[in-house]
């Protein structure tokens, strides 16, 4: 901004964002540079040739200060109107403020740096003597966006009800503090909440940042809920208090469904009944059923084709990401097996731990275990001698038939022609 002044004045003005006058706090100050040119020509910072005596001010740091304890003003006095060929000199003012954490001073440029704008206006563009007004406008805060996705993470077998609903909060936060609630929406299949034209700084300058938090669901079953802001901070319900927000963005919002798991061991006994190893070559196959609230008129099957031994041998099959519960909350789930094939292990019983004769008792989580018992036989051995009574010598000795005798018994696989 321009002029040709034998005395320059200058007083600073506060407005907000809607143009009116505000007040700004004691302790700010503000600091200008004088530039001096004639026309056509460069710029000239003359702030350090000013002094007291010949201009009626004192630079501080190459800058001329102005404070609240000024009435925001200060007089240029003593000031060439001419150089020396008759030329008229331009002067032009340069506002900054301090930034006491890097220790510099930053220039205020029109258009605004720093959440303000700044312009020079002289009282009377006629006079010799000019009188300017610098104002500092705040600028209007940016306003933003907060909007949040869904997701639903449901165990195996589970669907989402297409009238699923969830209803979020919004929160907001000032410098970090004070969560206060400034809305709520419900989320459905078909429309992610989401609210716009949010403040980022309040009426004493505080900063704004928001979260958001699920207040409830349509589904009744337990989930965990991890809400992802679009920064890639996460947190939960239960470590809510410690998060700071975001100044607008996406919140990810994932429930997760409360799973268990179940496995099936099968064991393998001899005829006594100690465990004992598998017969060469046995395999079994089994199913899995699904019952709620104890109701065997609710079963289903839930697996079947369920091969033992597994592929590394092994005589037990786990299975994870089960429903505890169905997704109304209404149902409490719990789950058996069942044997329905047996190969290569003739002569064995299946029986079910706990259970009934057809299945394994239902459990909502743990280890269920099916037995195969080797079945056992009988043999009668008779020892019969021909030619003499019990009672009588044995021709030609003094003795009698023994009271007993020892008998060793052989098994032999069917087929097996080798010794016993």
């Amino acid at each position: 901004t321009n002029a040709t002044p034998a005395q320059l004045s200058i007083e600073k003005k506060w407005v907000d964002a809607s143009g009116a006058e505000i007040t700004k706090p004691k302790e700010t100050a503000v600091y200008f540079r004088l530039l001096q040119a004639i026309e056509g020509g460069e710029a000239v910072n003359i702030t350090n040739t000013l002094t007291q005596n010949a201009n009626g001010v004192t630079p501080l740091n190459g800058f001329i200060k102005v404070t609240a304890d000024m009435g925001w003003k200060v007089s240029i006095i003593g000031l060439p109107e001419k150089d020396a060929n008759e030329k008229a000199y331009i002067y032009t003012l340069a506002e900054y403020l301090y930034d006491e954490a890097t220790g510099s001073y930053v220039p205020q440029e029109a258009g605004g740096k720093d959440s303000s704008l700044v312009s020079i206006v002289p009282a009377d563009d006629q006079s010799n003597d000019a009188d300017y007004t610098v104002t500092n406008q705040e600028k209007e805060p940016p306003k933003v966006e907060v909007s949040l996705v869904k997701n639903w993470v449901l165990a195996d077998g589970m669907t989402l009800p297409a009238d699923a609903t969830a209803t979020f909060q919004l929160y907001r936060l000032a410098d970090g503090k004070n969560p206060e609630l400034v809305g709520e929406q419900t989320w459905t299949s078909a429309s992610n909440p989401s609210w716009k034209d949010l403040p980022t700084v309040g009426s004493n300058n505080e900063t704004y940042t928001y979260y958001v938090k699920e207040a409830a669901t349509s589904l009744k079953a337990t989930f965990t809920v991890t809400y992802k802001d679009s920064k890639g901070s996460t947190y939960t319900d239960a470590s809510i208090g410690s998060y700071q927000g975001i100044a607008g963005g996406t919140f990810t919002v994932t429930n997760t469904q409360e799973v268990t798991s179940v496995s099936v061991t099968k064991n393998w006994q001899d005829a006594s009944g100690a465990l004992a190893s598998a017969p060469t070559g046995a395999r079994i196959e089994l199913e899995m059923y699904r019952r709620a609230n104890n109701d065997a008129t609710t079963d289903v099957k839930v697996g079947e084709n369920i091969v033992l031994p597994t592929s590394d041998g092994k005589w037990t099959a786990a299975f994870s990401n089960l429903p505890k519960t169905s997704l109304d909350g209404t149902q409490t789930y719990t789950y058996y097996f069942k044997e329905v094939k047996i190969e290569g292990a003739p002569g064995y019983t299946t029986t079910y731990n706990n259970g009934t004769e057809k299945h394994t008792a239902p459990i909502g989580s743990g280890t269920a275990y099916i037995v195969n018992q080797a079945e056992s036989t009988k043999i009668k051995v008779a020892k019969e001698w021909y030619g003499v009574a019990p009672d009588q010598k044995l021709e030609g000795t003094e003795a009698f038939l023994p009271a007993s005798i020892d008998v060793t018994v052989y098994q032999r696989a069917v087929g097996d022609t080798g010794e016993g």
